[in-house]
């Protein structure tokens, strides 16, 4: 095994657990925002119930808006272990090519990584520093949201390049490529927290590429 390729598996090891995190805490940070004043009227999803009262003492031990603010900020950590798991796929798709990947793939780990440094920025704005309505907004706006609109073509490309030249598991290739359309689904489900969809639906792909990319032979 080559060295780039032990480097891409001891980030994905890195990056799994930054994935496995970041599944319970948007479970935990969407469950508190429901029971603050801002969520307390809006749909939850039909796991929620149960949720509460397994996961009670993790939701219950402060109030709602302040264990909210707790788990957004925990979200800045597993965007950084996505961004080592990206990078160590970049590592993958050298090692598996030998040099460059393809230009396809090229575009959609940049696209992939100035959005995850975007989301890095929109979490600061978020939930550790409040410079004010308008900042914030735009902290949201360009860090939160466009970040993600980034994430989405990136992965999409990544995804679609690695089942093309067959450089991906596919099951790591599809999961890059629905954790969008799944999104939409848990938010129909319900989930209507902005952070706490997409984190989900992320972190569950996340750690679908990275353990297939860990256990791939290649």
């Amino acid at each position: 095994m080559s060295e780039r390729m032990k480097f891409s598996r001891q980030t994905g090891v890195i990056a799994f657990i930054g994935a496995v995190v970041g599944i319970v805490v948007s479970l935990l940070l969407n469950t508190a925002y429901s029971l603050t004043s801002d969520g307390i009227d809006l749909p939850v999803p039909p796991w929620q119930p149960a949720l509460e009262q397994i996961a009670s003492p993790f939701i219950t031990f402060a109030p709602a808006l302040e264990v909210y603010h707790l788990y957004g900020r925990l979200v800045l950590l597993v965007v950084a272990a996505f961004m080592v798991g990206l990078y160590g796929l970049y590592a993958h798709q050298r090692a598996v090519f030998g040099e460059k990947p393809a230009r396809l793939l090229i575009w959609g780990y940049r696209l992939a990584m100035i959005g995850l440094v975007l989301n890095l920025f929109g979490n600061l704005g978020d939930y550790w520093v409040s410079a004010g309505e308008t900042i914030d907004f735009f902290a949201f706006l360009g860090g939160t949201v466009f970040g993600l609109l980034l994430q989405v073509v990136g992965l999409l490309l990544l995804g679609v390049g690695g089942l093309r030249n067959a450089s991906l598991p596919k099951s790591a290739a599809w999961a890059l490529i629905l954790w969008f359309p799944f999104s939409v689904v848990l938010l129909l489900m319900g989930m209507v927290n902005l952070p706490s969809v997409p984190l989900l639906a992320l972190s569950i792909a996340w750690a679908i590429t990275l353990l297939s990319l860990v256990r791939s032979g290649e």
